[in-house]
């Protein structure tokens, strides 16, 4: 096989490695812009990708209080 064959093959796996990535860290609710990056380079790596269990989302109550604080409006300051 030719050293041009060979990069062209590890290129096409590297990239369908990087779409499979993302679309399984979307699902699994991972930070899917590091996991297209870490597939690409190193395909076997989503292997490590599909035993991660699916992250919690932790839901955050808003009270009025902190609206002072994230205030973009500098006239009130």
């Amino acid at each position: 096989m030719s050293s041009g064959l060979a990069i062209t093959l590890y290129l096409a796996a590297a990239l369908l490695a990087g779409i499979l990535g993302t679309t399984i860290a979307s699902v699994k609710r991972r930070g899917a812009g590091f996991w297209m990056v870490a597939c690409f380079l190193l395909p076997p790596l989503l292997i490590v990708l599909l035993l991660l269990p699916k992250r919690r989302v932790t839901t955050r109550r808003h009270s009025p209080a902190d609206d002072s604080l994230e205030s973009d409006n500098l006239d009130e300051l």
